[in-house]
């Protein structure tokens, strides 16, 4: 590697040895081909990812600077900038949000909206797909007394994170999200040891998380939580733009969808893996509310009956969970 002339070169020397390509893959957030793509010269990375590369190589640091400053001059500089446009939401996407609230009947504005403003961070966050998962929650309706827990709506994902769209789950206190509903502000967690302290169960390739609560006024109807591959992503001027972009999701709700913190309350919900074997039964247990419904030659409109249902299995795994905790307490 010392005889390196390119950065290039220099790269390929130690990406040869296969533990550590993906170590250093898995460091900052890229497929292994992406490594190997960059070594031969087939694809060029971008500044900000080659300050991760850099930090993935504290030992090569010195020396890989300086091949690397012959095509990026500018990591030479201590006050480099952040990507273009990265720091606030772009004046066109305001016309095209207000564009798809005004031109959408109700029924269709919450779902449009909000994957159209999902989509819309996902691109401007992580413009290199390397790893970023977003996604929306509502508080659920109670069926009498407080909001126990929120229902996730839209999900949205890059590199490994694609794998959350078209998921649902419910988040409790035991969440991000649902802590961040419950406390009224941004949870954040900048790192996997960080988070497993306060959200566990470990999840892999999870390091830093942050959610916000969608509110107004004082009143909440949701939450909205971004999962990255990279530890310390969410910085101050990231941050900021989220909060941005939180405000912006409440376009995405009803006057009704909103809360007074009085009446929220969440409770523990299972995990992921264990609802999936409750939620499984949705579509199944929404056909035969309807057909029930129609036998009584009753008129059960779907999205009622889906909200009965929603209602019913919540209270299911909120029973679940506080089962499995009185299980864990007596043994």
């Amino acid at each position: 590697m010392g005889e390196a002339q390119t950065w290039q070169q220099f790269l390929e020397g130690i990406v040869d040895d296969p533990q550590e390509r993906l170590r250093i893959a898995r460091a900052i957030g890229v497929n292994q081909i992406t490594l190997v793509r960059w070594a031969t010269g087939t694809s060029s990375p971008r500044p900000r990812t080659l300050r991760l590369l850099l930090d993935a190589l504290p030992e090569h640091h010195e020396q890989l600077i300086q091949l690397l400053a012959v095509d990026y001059p500018e990591l030479l500089h201590e006050d480099f900038p952040e990507e273009d446009g990265l720091l606030q939401i772009p004046a066109s996407f305001y016309t095209r949000a207000l564009e798809i609230y005004t031109g959408n009947p109700s029924i269709l504005r919450s779902s449009t909206l909000g994957t159209a403003i999902l989509q819309q961070m996902l691109e401007q966050l992580d413009p290199q797909q390397l790893g970023l998962g977003i996604f929306l929650t509502q508080c659920m309706p109670p069926s009498s007394g407080k909001v126990r827990c929120a229902r996730m709506l839209i999900g949205k994902g890059s590199g490994i994170w694609r794998r959350i769209e078209g998921k649902v789950s419910f988040q409790g206190i035991e969440s991000q999200v649902g802590h961040a509903i419950q406390e009224q502000r941004h949870i954040l967690t900048q790192s996997r040891e960080e988070r497993k302290n306060w959200y566990p169960p470990y999840i892999p390739d999870m390091q830093s998380a942050v959610a916000f609560p969608v509110q107004m006024a004082g009143r909440v109807a949701g939450g909205v939580c971004l999962i990255s591959v990279q530890a310390e992503f969410f910085s101050a001027e990231r941050l900021d733009l989220l909060r941005a972009y939180a405000e912006m999701l409440v376009l995405a709700f009803e006057q009704d969808d909103f809360y007074p913190i009085s009446q929220i309350e969440l409770g523990v919900m299972p995990t992921f893996s264990a609802q999936q074997k409750t939620l499984v039964t949705f579509q199944q247990r929404v056909k035969q509310r309807i057909v029930e419904a129609t036998s009584k030659q009753q008129l059960l409109p779907r999205p009622q009956a889906e909200m009965e249902v929603w209602q019913e299995l919540e209270h299911t795994l909120l029973h679940l969970s506080s089962s499995s905790q009185t299980k864990q307490h007596d043994t």
